[in-house]
């Protein structure tokens, strides 16, 4: 009777383990924590990710136990993914070590779309402000030495890349500002070329120039598009450009 109730015990623990082990198993596999860094921009460089190929999937959908068990770790991976209808689903965890309260969320290139999510309880998430610029940027609040988990839909109607960095409100100034000052730049070249190749052709009617003038004005516009300048460029007049 002894052995029979000792077999029978650990029948029940081996069943339980197994039970357990299913659960932990399971368990959406997070990240480790990314610590924000107050003195230079911090990158995602740890994440896991889900691919909607279909770009069907809100928030909701995506923090369903079986979508959160599908995530993927990020591995040595291309952040480029290059042209594609997909919308990825980033999985981020953040930490705070700082005395910063207010972080902004970058997308490093300009054709990104991108909205973020803070995750508050197992199935409920509350959209992060977006700022109004020529990138996706949202603006986040973290308190000290608290941690966040963050969901990033990633999407792009040109080139997709994963690429993300948080800032503090210093340092996203100066990276917009450098910005603003190089496209300034880059304009006032752009104009000086048109201006020149239309006097010339006004004046000598010389018909290269006209292409030259022609070959900078579409430059212009394709090097414009590419840097989303003005914001919102690439939707005008509802143009696939």
């Amino acid at each position: 009777m002894k052995l029979f109730h000792s077999i029978l015990l650990t029948l029940i623990g081996f069943i339980l383990s197994l039970c357990s082990f299913g659960n932990l198993a399971a368990q959406p596999q997070q990240p480790s924590p990314i610590a924000l860094n107050e003195f230079k921009p911090t990158p995602i460089q740890n994440f896991t990710y889900y691919v909607d190929a279909n770009g069907k999937l809100e928030v909701g959908d995506v923090l369903r136990a079986d979508i959160q068990n599908q995530f993927t770790p990020f591995l040595n991976e291309p952040l480029a993914r290059g042209y594609t209808g997909a919308h990825y689903w980033l999985s981020v965890v953040i930490r705070n070590p700082t005395d910063q309260e207010t972080w902004y969320l970058a997308a490093d290139h300009p054709l990104l779309q991108a909205t973020v999510y803070r995750v508050q309880a197992p199935g409920s998430a509350v959209q992060a402000a977006a700022l109004d610029e020529r990138y996706a940027i949202s603006r986040l609040q973290l308190l000290p030495q608290q941690e966040a988990h963050l969901l990033i839909k990633a999407t792009s109607r040109a080139t997709l890349s994963l690429q993300f960095r948080f800032m503090t409100e210093s340092q996203l100034a100066r990276e917009l500002h450098r910005e603003a000052l190089l496209l300034a730049v880059i304009a006032g070249c752009f104009l000086a070329m048109i201006l020149y190749n239309l006097f010339l052709y006004l004046s000598l009617r010389d018909r290269d120039y006209l292409y030259y003038l022609f070959f900078a004005v579409i430059n212009c516009h394709l090097d414009l598009l590419t840097v989303n300048f003005p914001a919102g460029i690439w939707t005008w007049f509802d143009i696939p450009w």
